[in-house]
């Protein structure tokens, strides 16, 4: 299985939760975008106090980009809680099955 994520995870995933007090009111890409130290950075879910980004690959290696922003994270004041996590096997799936089904509309 460690194999699997290792070569088709897609780098590591982040997790944010937004205090509800500053969310109220607020325009949410004012508050914070993880894609302003990292534009390659790729939003995949956003809720209402909560947003996860996908981060590239070579975030991993990279690890002054990697301090720097979990430096940002940890001075954002209206951030109440962060996460970052490597890919989940439920996010290795549904990445294959997207590259079976683009292989197979595209050949």
């Amino acid at each position: 299985m460690d194999e699997l994520l290792c070569d088709h995870g897609k780098g590591l995933s982040l997790s944010l939760t937004y205090k509800r007090d500053v969310v109220e009111g607020e325009e949410r890409g004012r508050l914070l975008d993880i894609r302003d130290v990292e534009p390659t950075a790729e939003r995949i879910k956003v809720g209402r106090t909560e947003e996860t980004y996908r981060l590239p690959n070579d975030l991993k290696s990279n690890s002054n980009l990697l301090l720097e922003l979990l430096r940002l994270l940890e001075e954002a004041k209206h951030v109440e809680s962060f996460q970052v996590d490597r890919a989940t096997l439920e996010q290795v799936f549904i990445s294959l099955v997207d590259e079976a089904n683009e292989r197979e509309h595209s050949g």
